[in-house]
């Protein structure tokens, strides 16, 4: 999705859009988050120039109870300080888990059978009309996933191009 920045900030968010680009990472939600931060600077503090505390605080804070809306503006934020930092530019940035810890995630290890029930149950997927050729893609998307170690997303969001069909000895 192309977002149009129109702020005193919108060369640092169009620059650390990229760069995260360049490295890799996904630029949603962050592209998304910032052009709410974008329009946020431009219709409430059309004069600022620098990325201040005073700045920054209303608009993570902005919908109270909504931790996950908090969470999620706050690391937008601070990623975009951080990138303005480097640049060059002096910058307000948020202190790191600003908003608490996450809970550490519970990691699961699928055991031989269950991994054998999940492709089977893949494997006879009915055909979806609404989405062609789940048949087909879904059996190898999973298997790619999992024998490469692919994050879902990877997965998801791999292009043609990505990858070399070329055979290498």
């Amino acid at each position: 999705m192309n977002h149009d920045y129109v702020s005193c900030f919108a060369e640092y968010i169009k620059g650390m859009l990229d760069a995260r680009d360049a490295l890799g990472y996904a630029r949603e939600p962050h592209a998304a988050t910032l052009l709410s931060f974008d329009k946020y600077c431009s219709m409430q503090h059309p004069d600022c120039v620098e990325l201040t505390e005073h700045l920054v605080m209303p608009w993570v804070l902005k919908d109270g109870n909504d931790t996950k809306g908090i969470k999620g503006r706050a690391s937008a934020i601070r990623l975009l300080a951080q990138y303005m930092n480097i640049s060059g530019q002096e910058a307000y940035v948020l202190p790191d888990r600003y908003f608490g810890n996450p809970k550490p995630k519970e990691t699961y290890i699928f055991s031989d059978s269950e991994l054998s029930s999940l492709f089977s149950a893949i494997d006879t997927l009915p055909e979806d009309k609404k989405i062609p050729y789940t048949r087909q893609m879904l059996p190898v998307l999973f298997r790619l996933i999992y024998t490469c170690g692919l994050r879902p997303q990877e997965g998801r969001e791999l292009k043609r191009r990505n990858i070399n069909f070329g055979v290498s000895q």
